[in-house]
């Protein structure tokens, strides 16, 4: 059975992952150009 620790850090790394995605999208979404119509809308569906 996995253990408690194992089942916290792994929920710790993935709230980063979606920290850093969200961010990134945010980020993205505002400084509009190419970049923004190509990877906006896919970073902020994931």
């Amino acid at each position: 059975m996995i253990s408690g620790t194992l089942v916290k850090i792994l929920g710790i790394v993935l709230l980063i992952v979606v920290a850093v995605v969200l961010i990134l999208g945010i980020g993205t979404l505002f400084k509009g150009g190419k970049t923004s119509k190509k990877y906006s809308n896919k970073l902020m569906q994931y």
